[in-house]
């Protein structure tokens, strides 16, 4: 497994299927832990993996934790008005 970082695209990933793609299994894979309650907190590059198969992997659940729907809610309502003042 290759981080993106280290994938060969020292220069970024010009071509928009394979971006899409990555992209769409990254979200794809959040869906899944936020439907768990829990939320990484940590996506970045270096926690995304590319697997020669094309597979995508988020890793580093370190800093993740559980959370209640409610707070969820409060987490994401917070955030919205915070980045809308900006």
């Amino acid at each position: 497994m290759s981080d993106i970082s280290n994938a060969g695209f020292s220069r970024g990933i010009d071509d928009e299927t394979i971006v899409a793609a990555i992209i769409k299994q990254v979200v794809s894979a959040l869906n899944y832990i936020h439907s768990c309650n829990i939320i990484h907190r940590d996506i970045k590059s270096d926690n995304i993996y590319v697997e020669v198969s094309g597979n995508v992997r988020v890793l580093d659940f370190g800093a993740c934790a559980r959370v209640s729907c409610e707070s969820l809610i409060k987490l994401i309502s917070s955030s919205i008005q915070e980045h809308r003042f900006q």
